[in-house]
């Protein structure tokens, strides 16, 4: 297990930074199973563990948007209230920290909506838990809903962007309520990226994982899709104004840190926020003009999200908040920021300095969308799949 974390460094990050983690001796790398009680750890490191971890991060997860619930509950609820139960009995416990999401409350979007078309706007999201119904029946009883019947009416009735958003909403609550069950409510970080982007600086300027940028990801459909119309719902009075919270990965690690190092608990976002968002057409046409002049320009076109869904395009029924604009509001962050020194600063940027309008990174995006979407389609259709990928892929 630690060969293959090693080589998996080594993958991804220039030979200096492994070397570094390497000869700092600060990294012990541990085999186990999150779906295993204790992660499947034996007696000896579990109580080693036990004496010596003051924070968990807990950031396993499934990101998959595809899965059903039964599903995503196995992979998300059950192994983060096991990992809870886990930190809960570290003797030095400061800080459980469970890495969310800020579109846990996608769906104010729709439910918060004016019943008059002209007033649709954007949707503010504070950083709190918002609830899913009046009057609340409970997590523990939407977690046996799941068991008993595969599904709850808090998942089924609600309009979530997601059945991961929905997830984590639910653990998040499930989690809160086994920390104030122990009284310890304030050892509980509930930390919310938004969209994750290529790093800004650290470990070195657009850096990422290929999968992990959700963004990039969808460059692949926005490349490859046909030259005709791609036709996506919202239920913004204007549509041009609808918006993605991209949030560059180093920028969310900075975040993490300092919450945990300043002490902060509760709901956070990591997010580009107010400055920091993106306008969605604006990134569609720059994304889109790094097609092959001979694959021709798809056009962008919106409905109302009483559209049938038969009617839109691939892009819009898996990304259900691409004609959304949310505001996540980050006071928390902003406290931390004038807590800080300017030094600190300088060393732990906790904000996006990219301007939101320059879209010149999706030309360096492109040659890791190629490298994915050459991958999917190899896989689907060999040596036929990768050509067609490289005749149809992002240009220089």
């Amino acid at each position: 297990m630690e060969d293959r974390f090693w080589r998996r460094m080594q993958e991804l990050l220039p030979p200096r930074l492994v070397a570094d983690l390497q000869n700092c001796h600060r990294v012990s790398v541990l085999e186990g199973d999150i779906t295993k009680e204790n992660f499947g750890l034996d007696d000896q490191t579990i109580a080693g563990l036990r004496k010596r971890v003051s924070i968990f991060i807990h950031a396993a997860s499934s990101i998959s948007l595809r899965d059903g619930l039964p599903k995503m509950a196995s992979s998300v609820v059950h192994p983060s209230l096991a990992a809870a139960k886990l930190a809960l009995s570290f003797a030095h416990l400061e800080r459980f920290v469970f890495v969310s999401t800020a579109y846990v409350n996608s769906f104010l979007h729709w439910d918060a909506t004016p019943a008059n078309a002209a007033e649709r706007q954007e949707c503010v999201v504070e950083e709190r838990i918002y609830p899913l119904r009046q009057p609340d029946h409970g997590a523990a009883v939407e977690l046996h809903n799941i068991v008993d019947f595969g599904t709850t009416p808090e998942h089924s009735h609600m309009p979530h962007a997601f059945t991961y958003s929905y997830v984590k909403h639910l653990t998040e609550r499930l989690l809160l309520g086994e920390f104030r069950k122990k009284g310890r409510e304030q050892q509980l970080l509930l930390f919310r990226p938004s969209c994750f982007a290529p790093a800004q600086e650290e470990p070195y300027p657009h850096f990422e994982v290929a999968g992990s940028a959700p963004v990039t990801t969808a460059m692949c459909a926005i490349i490859s899709s046909l030259p005709t119309k791609a036709r996506c719902t919202s239920n913004l009075a204007d549509p041009s104004t609808s918006t993605i919270d991209e949030v560059p990965v180093d920028v969310v690690v900075n975040r993490l840190i300092a919450h945990i190092a300043f002490g902060t608990s509760g709901c956070v976002h990591a997010v580009a926020g107010a400055s920091g968002r993106r306008s969605f057409p604006g990134m569609y046409n720059a994304i889109a003009s790094l097609r092959h002049l001979w694959w021709w320009h798809p056009t962008l076109e919106w409905s109302d999200e009483t559209t049938d869904p038969g009617e839109t395009c691939a892009l819009s029924k898996l990304y259900k908040i691409l004609g959304c604009s949310y505001l996540f509001r980050e006071e928390k962050t902003e406290r931390v920021w004038q807590l800080m020194s300017p030094s600190m600063q300088e060393t732990w940027p906790l904000f996006t300095t990219r301007d939101p309008n320059d879209m010149s990174d999706f030309a360096v995006r492109g040659q890791t969308s190629g490298t994915m979407l050459s991958a999917w389609l190899g896989k689907k259709y060999g040596f036929l799949g990768r050509w067609v990928a490289k005749a149809m892929g992002p240009r220089s």
